[in-house]
């Protein structure tokens, strides 16, 4: 039978061969599909809201299916939950022990129902580090390897960071969009596409 020592030994051996296998490289522009990113993906995150009416944030699991979208979310210590559910031309949003209110205005109602603006549109282009094809550029930059880094579209200046590798596309894992006194962070936890 083996000492205790170094059974000890060849345990930790076999963690670090295991641990060399997954590096935290930066992702080579040659290995990024040039394949459009789907239209059908999840993520889970968090957004933080800077405003004049007040700071905050929520947890949020976004499912879009091509125009589609349901938004859960969730603020800290039960302050309340909330589901949005549309496409770009219908909202409907169910907060819990209130009456689920419609609107074909879905900026306006979000603005409305929660005091600052969401441009669902767009933010669903925009988490996959790429413009909204539905409205004009002002600005955009671009790393070295290709990724989207800074974006001035529809009254919003964008920032994008710490992208990783999803299967074969290279996505943002944190999102900053700015507009007038209101500035939204978008991290991103996880993936599923």
């Amino acid at each position: 039978m083996m000492p205790f020592y170094r059974r000890l030994l060849l345990l930790g051996v076999l963690l670090l061969g295991a641990c060399s296998q997954y590096s935290t490289q930066e992702i080579p522009a040659s290995t990024v599909s040039d394949k459009p990113i789907p239209t059908q993906w999840q993520i889970k995150g968090k957004l933080g809201i800077r405003s004049e009416v007040g700071n905050g944030s929520l947890s949020l699991n976004w499912q879009q299916d091509d125009d589609e979208y349901i938004i859960y979310t969730q603020a800290p210590l039960g302050q309340g939950a909330a589901t949005l559910q549309g496409n770009s031309n219908r909202i409907v949003i169910t907060q819990s022990n209130k009456t689920p209110v419609t609107s074909f205005a879905p900026r306006l109602l979000v603005q409305e129902t929660f005091g600052w603006d969401l441009p669902i549109n767009g933010l669903k282009y925009w988490v996959k580090g790429t413009a909204s094809p539905d409205s004009p550029i002002i600005q955009e930059e671009y790393d070295e390897l290709g990724n989207l880094i800074s974006l001035q579209q529809s009254g919003w200046s964008l920032s994008f960071s710490r992208y990783q590798r999803v299967q074969d596309w290279a996505l943002p894992n944190r999102i900053r969009a700015t507009r007038d006194d209101l500035r939204l962070t978008l991290i991103i936890r996880d993936w599923v596409l």
